[in-house]
């Protein structure tokens, strides 16, 4: 009933974990950065991806969020192969 209301339990653990890793040198960073972070998220759950987006937004992180929903997907795109051939690679 209480996810019904938009609180679901795995996004505060999410949000500790972010918190974690998270101090005022690199959240002042992350939003005086001129250039976004670019992450891909390897990541099968449609709800997970959403929870790490609103994970990320509250951690105040400027990213480009690439999602494949597979490692072999994950793998084409870092090597730039198939239909992730002209796409930018994260360095």
């Amino acid at each position: 009933m209480v996810e019904r209301y938009g609180w679901n339990p795995r996004w505060e653990k999410a949000r500790r974990f972010i918190s974690l890793f998270q101090t005022k040198e690199t959240s002042k960073m992350a939003e005086t950065s001129t250039r976004p972070i670019e992450i891909l998220l390897v990541e099968d759950s449609a709800a997970d991806v959403r929870l790490t987006v609103e994970a990320l937004k509250e951690a105040k992180v400027r990213n480009k969020l690439n999602v494949v929903d597979d490692g072999v997907k994950a793998l084409a795109y870092l090597n730039k192969k198939g239909e992730y051939a002209m796409l930018r690679v994260p360095i």
